[in-house]
């Protein structure tokens, strides 16, 4: 039920002046002591041991070295390995693993799809095999653009968050991501970009091994399958895989590459293949046609199941956090199917896909002209008779174990104080209470490095400094030049550019692109045409571009190092670079 802003108020004032009588003041309250849920925590011994595993007598899967599995597979005249790991560190252990079973070259490294897991270590495999071949699908470009953009920034900490990454290993922090084992902040991640891209049904021949590439998105639109009909097997990436998690049709972090019916659809053509050996980019090695057919359906049905209920909803016109409050399997529906929440949680799916079907729109009308955040925490806080009153309500709901509810009230009094440290306290305490009893790793570790930086144990800072020690250079080197000024543009001091007028062109010294660029009234347009009149001429590298556009150097000292070179007004230049 939507209740439209001012019934919201009413019942919350009823509501509190019926609670507040039996509110005792003085229940004691205590922090919640670290553990773990046990279906996770036995989950997560599935990715403990690195180790090699012999699918068949040429195939070997790098199995819990890093995130996602390192696929070898053996071939008379060398290796083609399918994924690299998330980090260079956890890849050369992988390699120095496989160099005791072999020693043949590699000589072509297949990218499932882009995502940091499945590409960060290939660095590692470019300085083993310095002429493989890398190979992506012809679309891989798209998903390199995004997370170099200018809202790379939130995408990169809110990838932080989720893995867990800068959480202290144990009970008190990280048990893994479920999806693999304890990831860290620390170690190498590169990318190195393709020198060779597929279409989709394209057959290849390396190391003596003929295979057909087939386009099979997934987690991202530039997936990737390989089949080998002569041995049956068939490599998935992230598109079916034996982790007994639920298919990930969407991401709460989001990610625009992402369809669920084409991921359905891509399970649909696997299934098709009949094979008889298949290896997903994380979990277990499925042997055998059945097992194989097996997996792969209940993963098809149970998606296209969660696709088709959440549309029903949609079609009554139900709001996407109804959805997500009310999405279920039927109680016979899994059978004896044995997956969970332990990567994201299902009703975050659910709520995913409402959200690629129909946007943020709720279908309530109510949520075309919302009360604002801060109107709504004030009127909430009112309605229990002030901050004192609704501290008190917040203390009970505690004790009570009402973490969901602590959690969110904490929240409305922390709009309206951020300091408070009485709602500081029990927000970071209900944050760690749901995380240590939650079976998803993901929203155990999004929960505890938020509770963390309330209490001022990791800071949006550090955060920040961390994820662009993650091998920025390496994706920015592989982006269209044209997002960096996208990202200058978000920058852009609004206030002090409003009565700007500047144009300039920008060549690009190591690449053959050119760029203009124009300041209208607080406004950067960019353009590869030119569009009106040029103040100076700026010629620098794609890296460089990259590093000033993200904000981590400055304009005027880069000129002055002669890392870009201005021909033209150099007034107009200075007056450019004060503006960020």
């Amino acid at each position: 039920m939507n209740l439209p802003s001012r019934y919201l108020f009413l019942f919350v004032v009823v509501f509190s002046s019926i609670v507040q009588s039996d509110v005792d003041q003085n229940v004691d309250i205590e922090p919640p002591k670290p553990s773990a849920n046990a279906a996770l925590l036995n989950h997560q011994t599935r990715f403990s041991d690195p180790e090699i595993i012999r699918a068949q007598d040429n195939i070997y899967v790098a199995h819990g070295f890093d995130m996602s599995n390192i696929i070898f597979i053996e071939g008379p005249e060398g290796l083609v390995v399918m994924d690299t790991g998330f980090r260079v560190e956890k890849a050369r252990l992988a390699i120095a693993a496989i160099r005791e079973i072999t020693d043949k070259p590699i000589v072509a490294v297949i990218y499932s799809h882009g995502h940091g897991d499945h590409v960060g270590g290939s660095a590692a495999f470019k300085a083993e095999a310095p002429e493989a071949e890398f190979i992506a699908y012809q679309g891989w470009q798209r998903n390199i653009n995004y997370i170099s953009s200018a809202v790379r920034p939130v995408f990169s900490l809110r990838a932080f968050a989720q893995l867990g990454l800068v959480l202290p290993p144990g009970l008190e922090g990280t048990i893994g991501s479920g999806g693999g084992p304890v990831l860290r902040a620390g170690g190498s991640i590169s990318y190195v970009p393709p020198t060779m891209t597929v279409t989709d049904g394209q057959w290849l021949e390396f190391a003596g091994l003929r295979f057909q590439v087939l386009h099979t998105p997934g987690d991202l639109d530039d997936g990737l399958s390989v089949w080998f009909p002569s041995s049956g097997l068939v490599l998935t990436g992230d598109t079916v895989t034996d982790s007994h998690v639920h298919t990930i049709l969407s991401t709460p972090r989001h990610e625009p590459n992402r369809d669920a019916q084409a991921f359905v659809d891509s399970m649909t053509r696997i299934e098709s293949l009949n094979a008889q050996l298949l290896i997903g980019g994380h979990g277990d090695v499925v042997q055998g046609r059945a097992a194989v057919r097996k997996l792969v359906r209940e993963d098809r049905r149970t998606a296209q199941f969660m696709i088709d209920e959440v549309v029903r909803h949609i079609r009554q016109n139900r709001s996407g956090e109804w959805v997500q409050s009310k999405f279920k399997y039927p109680d016979w529906f899994m059978g004896d199917e044995e997956r969970g929440d332990y990567y994201h949680r299902m009703s975050w799916i659910a709520r995913g896909v409402y959200a690629q079907y129909m946007g943020w729109f709720s279908g309530d009308a109510t949520s075309l002209s919302p009360v604002a955040p801060e109107e709504r925490a004030q009127r909430i806080v009112q309605g229990f008779g002030g901050t004192e009153a609704a501290l008190q309500a917040l203390n009970t709901a505690y004790a009570e174990s009402q973490f969901a509810w602590s959690m969110e009230l904490a929240s409305y009094i922390l709009a309206l104080e951020p300091e408070n440290l009485k709602a500081r306290q029990i927000k970071s305490w209900s944050l760690k209470s749901l995380a240590y009893s939650s079976a998803s790793a993901n929203e155990r570790n999004y929960l505890l490095t938020q509770a963390m930086m309330l209490e001022g144990k990791i800071s949006l800072g550090a955060m920040a400094k961390a994820t662009l020690r993650a091998g920025l250079p390496d994706y920015y080197g592989s982006a269209d030049a044209i997002g960096f000024l996208h990202t200058l543009g978000a920058r852009l001091d609004v206030e002090a550019a409003r009565e700007a007028r500047i144009g300039f062109r920008i060549e690009l010294s190591d690449r053959d692109e050119h760029y203009f660029v124009e300041i209208d009234r607080g406004v950067i347009l960019t353009s590869a045409t030119e569009q009106g009149a040029i103040d100076f001429t700026m010629t620098i590298s794609h890296e460089n571009l990259a590093v000033l556009c993200e904000g981590l150097g400055r304009w005027d000292a880069f000129h002055q190092a002669d890392r870009l070179v201005i021909e033209g007004d150099a007034q107009k230049f200075r007056a450019f670079s004060e503006l960020f």
